[in-house]
């Protein structure tokens, strides 16, 4: 399978890799976009099914 235009895309918006399909799919490690502490804070709870942590009501879809 390929996907054109794929590559310019995803630099347009710095995300490079974003649409690149594997022939496996596979678990691949990568560097998180999240700061450390941040990742830390977070890690271990549901905050987006928290009314009181989504003060912007943003719909949730998981």
């Amino acid at each position: 399978m390929e996907f054109e235009g794929a590559t310019a895309f995803d630099q347009a918006l710095k995300t490079p890799g974003l649409h690149t399909v594997r022939k496996k799919v596979a678990y691949v490690p990568r560097r998180p976009v999240l700061p450390p502490d941040v990742v830390a804070r977070l890690s271990g709870e549901l905050f987006w099914r928290n009314p009181e942590r989504n003060p912007g009501q943003a719909t949730v879809l998981a």
